[in-house]
């Protein structure tokens, strides 16, 4: 049994600097005195390595020696960076025994979506959407008088220089 949380619906919508919680209930089919989990976030078919804060599957829930069939629960953190893209991907989260053979492997669609311009504005910080669109406005009218005003005093300096 997976589950991601939160994760309403697939795929899995990870807000950017949100942490997600990965939990899996699986049974061993081998005896391993370790494991270690390894993610990838696989993009057009290519494996990217994903950090995860917890490495060991003995630290993330799971009483290790691992015996051979018995039933573990797995549980993980999947945080999700600032600086990663917006994009939509597969993550492929495996835990390796001992020989590093997969105890489990799953894989799960996610999409890091772009942030809103709400969501990019700091805590405490009230403005509006229309406050800054009006500012955007602003700044761009200022601009074009700048270039406007450029423009014409280059024309007069040129008109200057030739004799009409």
């Amino acid at each position: 049994m997976v589950d991601i949380n939160p994760c309403p619906r697939q795929p899995c919508q990870l807000r950017k600097g949100q942490s997600y919680s990965v939990n899996v209930t699986f049974s061993s089919a081998v005896e391993s005195q370790t494991s270690k989990a390894i993610v990838h976030g696989v993009i057009a078919g290519v494996p990217i390595p994903f950090a995860i804060p917890v490495q060991d599957g003995c630290k993330s829930g799971i009483a290790c020696p691992i015996e051979k069939e018995s039933n573990y629960h797995y549980v993980n953190e999947l945080p999700v960076k600032e600086i990663y893209p917006s994009i939509k991907l597969v993550v492929e989260w495996e835990l390796r025994d001992d020989d590093g053979k997969d105890l489990f492997c799953i894989e799960f669609p996610v999409q890091i979506p772009l942030k809103s311009l709400e969501q990019s504005i700091p805590k405490g910080l009230s403005v509006s959407w229309t406050q800054c669109v009006q500012k955007g406005v602003n700044s761009l009218m200022i601009l074009g008088a700048q270039i406007f005003v450029h423009l014409i005093k280059a024309i007069a300096h040129h008109l200057r220089r030739q004799d009409y």
